[in-house]
């Protein structure tokens, strides 16, 4: 809309041979295009989660570290790679201390039970993993 709008005015200034009035037209045409192509280019790169990451999985949690087991495969991450764990209302999410690394490793809280949460939060405490809590409403 904003390029149109730009178009006309350019167009009209120069029928009107007006300079500055088409200079702002040729800004306003320049302007929503490029509103434009940012626009497409931002739904071309969604991202899509991949079907794997909606399979059930498995969460182990012991003094070797974390595992996430989905039925054909496991992966164990060891407690010294991680930098954080922050504690939200509905998952404990883990930051791995390795930036090249973006793997997210989330524990959902809901199965667990209080004292299982506990748990959790003095294993993480034992191995030094430095613990964030979000306030609830937050």
């Amino acid at each position: 809309m904003l390029g149109l709008a730009g178009a006309a005015i350019a167009v009209a200034a120069v029928v009107d041979d007006a300079p500055q009035a088409a200079t702002c037209g040729v800004g306003g045409l320049l302007l929503g295009v490029g509103i434009a192509v940012a626009a497409r280019q931002r739904g071309r790169g969604r991202f899509v989660m991949p079907a794997t990451a909606m399979e059930p999985r498995r969460w182990v949690i012991s003094d070797e570290g974390v595992e996430i087991a989905h039925a054909d495969n496991s992966v164990t991450v060891a407690w010294p790679a991680f930098r954080t764990m922050m504690a939200l209302s509905h998952a404990y999410v883990f930051v791995l201390k390795d930036p090249a690394d973006r793997r997210t490793i989330d524990i959902p809280r809901r199965p667990l039970t209080e004292a299982d949460d506990a748990a959790v939060r003095e294993l993480v405490a034992r191995h030094g993993i430095t613990f964030y809590s979000r306030p609830v409403g937050a």
